[in-house]
């Protein structure tokens, strides 16, 4: 919802913040799978610390409306089949 929430105008995370937050969360997916146990590396804890504070001071700041408008667009994108918008496309 940080992106969405920051592509209404309200933050200014770099993109790569996002692109290494989800693969942070990927990573800890695959231990999870493989031992049951959920673990955040030290490495990638900053960044999601970062996207929280982000998402934090967004839903202190953003209307209701802007943030049931991001979540109803997050929704749709967990709902499809369309690549993350944080896989950077390479142009061929």
């Amino acid at each position: 919802m940080a992106y969405y929430l920051q592509r209404m105008g309200f933050g200014e995370l770099p993109f790569e913040c996002y692109a290494h937050a989800e693969a942070a969360f990927e990573n800890a997916l695959a231990v999870v799978a493989k031992c049951a146990k959920w673990i955040i590396s030290e490495q990638d804890a900053p960044v999601i610390e970062r996207l929280l504070a982000l998402h934090d001071w967004q839903l202190s700041e953003a209307p209701m409306h802007r943030v049931v408008k991001a979540e109803q667009q997050l929704r749709q994108f967990l709902a499809g089949t369309g690549a993350s918008p944080f896989v950077r496309r390479t142009s061929d």
